[in-house]
């Protein structure tokens, strides 16, 4: 409530920080979606859309079917001019997948397995044909989950995405801050895939390049335990 009030209150900075110690505390016993939300908003309200971006990511992650947390999500990528998915038929197959998230996936493996092994238990009982159709019903549920949640944790939710925080961010050729060359700069609120780290530096892949940025740059879009 008191973090909500600072808030309201248009104190957002102050808001901001609360919702952060808050988040730290939960990380170990389960994160909201709704607390991500709201240290989104704030963020956003201080004018780090990259971080706002981030949060709601997060949240969305956590919280697939919610609506809002998507309008939200689509509405600041607008503002850091981040394009739609192109609708192309493999987006589509995406967004239908990750309606649920990878533990929703292997709950549903679990049941169908389950209900398989009934159907076998009661095979010499049950007709012929029904026993036929609900196991192939439950053998293709439990492949097309495994294929669902397979791709999710080599994509969507895989420990190697990360979003850039900071307005701007210089990749550079080695990890440091004198050595080698500066590469590009990369603008705040994009993707990157980590390949390797160093001290306080991620080797990363963004737009085309190779090289490294700080690790205060850069954050996991999901850190967080499903399972």
């Amino acid at each position: 409530k008191d973090m909500n009030d600072e808030f309201n209150a248009g104190n957002f900075e102050k808001a901001a920080a609360r919702y952060r110690s808050e988040l730290s505390v939960r990380e170990g016993i389960g994160v909201s979606p709704a607390l991500l939300y709201n240290l989104a908003s704030a963020e956003y309200h201080l004018g780090n859309c990259a971080k706002a971006r981030l949060y709601l990511l997060r949240a969305d992650m956590l919280s697939p079917g919610d609506s809002e947390i998507r309008a939200n999500l689509r509405f600041v990528e607008e503002k850091l001019h981040i394009p739609p998915a192109d609708g192309s038929p493999s987006q589509f197959l995406c967004a239908i997948r990750d309606r649920l998230r990878p533990d929703n996936y292997l709950l549903l493996i679990t049941i169908a397995i389950f209900v398989l092994a009934l159907i076998l238990y009661w095979r010499k009982i049950l007709p012929h044909t029904l026993s036929l159709i609900a196991a192939g019903t439950a053998i293709i549920v439990i492949v097309l989950a495994l294929v669902a949640v397979t791709t999710q944790m080599e994509g969507r939710y895989s420990d190697k995405n990360l979003i850039l925080t900071s307005s701007s961010v210089e990749m550079r050729s080695l990890p440091a801050e004198n050595g080698g060359e500066s590469v590009c700069r990369l603008s705040g609120g994009g993707e990157a895939e980590l390949l390797d780290t160093a001290g306080q530096w991620y080797h990363i892949r963004a737009n085309g390049h190779e090289g490294w940025v700080r690790k205060s740059d850069a954050e996991q879009v999901f850190p967080y335990g499903l399972f």
